[in-house]
């Protein structure tokens, strides 16, 4: 997933269609799949639920790899978020 590019115009099918991107004003489909990826990233592969109270983190049950996603902003700072051995640990930056 990246930022949203529309292939359109009468060969939209082939590799000479037409791309536009979103602008100001347009559909907010053209920006719901960036916004959605994001989603996946934070939720689903580093566990990463953001609330009022107690820790914002929720290892992922049955899933582990070794990542890191960099400058997370939470409660005003920036984090950067390491999961190491199915485990998310959030490191705040410098």
């Amino acid at each position: 997933w990246a930022q949203a590019h529309e292939l359109w115009g009468p060969e939209k099918e082939t590799a000479k269609a037409r791309v536009r991107i979103a602008e100001r004003g347009w559909h907010a489909r053209d920006a719901t799949a960036g916004i959605a990826m994001s989603q996946v990233m934070l939720k689903d592969f580093f566990g990463f639920y953001p609330g009022t109270q107690g820790n914002p983190l929720r290892p992922p049950a049955n899933f582990t790899f070794n990542g890191q996603l960099h400058h997370v902003r939470y409660g005003g700072e920036y984090y950067t978020i390491k999961y190491v051995n199915g485990k998310p640990v959030m490191e705040k930056e410098r």
